[in-house]
């Protein structure tokens, strides 16, 4: 199952389990690429596929008045990144999340995290929900389950959800859904991340890339306008989008393979292995020091 599957199955069971069907979603986000996924996703292409689900509504991230005004009894659930990775690794702001949980409580409604990005220790914290200390009813989690070597995502839920799912286990199936070789893999990496708890080596490794790269601003500010990010979920912020585009080919050349975000594509995402060594960081400094001496 990949991602845009995997939320669209938790859009499923927000809708049967609430018996509501509006879903609210924030600017900014990137779900995948199929059909709840793309309609809640932030995506100019999206007339390209003609007429999308009904029933789905983005408001502007961090603003909680906008989420007051548009939450309301018919709403199923509030769908949102706590870090947008492809628009500059936008944050959620924590007072912003708190309220948002209490609101959706006070209607009803289904908190859904998507941490396909930012789950099994990418943030420096095992999932980023637990840096803010917000309990969604649904959280979805990408291929890190398998460490990548298996195309698998997934979703987890309340007990309260739970009892609905019970009731209802075929609301969403796929071909190679609960695929044996899989489930093996993701079982024996999940043993590994409790034993290992790579989040917190991430968190120092995480803060000394972010600062070798901020460092650049002063030396380029012609061309790099941020960086941004959590634990090993890092973007750099270029002028504009062709610069960016010249950064990631030019890296690719000399042997750092980065893409553009999604959304914001002045911007260029890095998402090192968890495993990275402060002597690869630096590696890793220096080659992006190369390419933007020659962009």
């Amino acid at each position: 199952m990949v991602r845009g599957e995997a939320m669209d199955a938790a859009c499923k069971l927000a809708r049967g389990y609430t018996g509501k069907t509006e879903l609210i979603s924030v600017d900014g986000g990137w779900y995948g690429e199929t059909g709840f996924s793309m309609g809640l996703s932030d995506r100019g292409d999206k007339k390209q596929f003609g007429t999308l689900i009904p029933g789905q509504t983005i408001v502007e991230f961090n603003n909680i008045d906008a989420a007051q005004k548009s939450i309301n009894h018919d709403t199923a659930a509030f769908i949102l990144e706590p870090v947008q990775a492809e628009n500059h690794c936008r944050k959620a702001d924590e007072k912003y999340l708190r309220e948002l949980k209490l609101l959706c409580e006070h209607f009803g409604t289904l908190l859904i995290f998507d941490e396909t990005q930012t789950g099994f220790g990418r943030t420096g914290h095992k999932f980023a929900k637990d840096y803010y200390g917000v309990e969604p009813d649904i959280l979805v989690f990408g291929e890190a389950v398998t460490a990548g070597v298996f195309p698998m995502t997934g979703l987890v839920f309340t007990p309260e959800v739970k009892t609905f799912f019970d009731a209802h286990p075929l609301i969403h199936l796929c071909t190679f859904g609960g695929h044996d070789v899989g489930c093996r893999v993701a079982c024996h990496m999940l043993d590994q991340y409790d034993a290992k708890r790579p989040w917190e080596q991430t968190q120092k490794t995480g803060k000394r890339l972010m600062d070798d790269l901020r460092s650049l601003l002063q030396d380029k500010p012609e061309v790099l306008d941020s960086v941004s990010g959590m634990g090993l979920l890092v973007s750099m912020r270029f002028k504009d989008r062709d610069v960016a585009k010249d950064f990631c080919v030019a890296a690719r050349n000399n042997g750092l393979f980065v893409v553009q975000g999604a959304v914001a594509k002045e911007s260029v995402v890095l998402r090192p292995p968890l495993t990275i060594t402060e002597n690869e960081i630096d590696q890793l400094t220096d080659i992006v020091k190369i390419v933007m001496k020659k962009i």
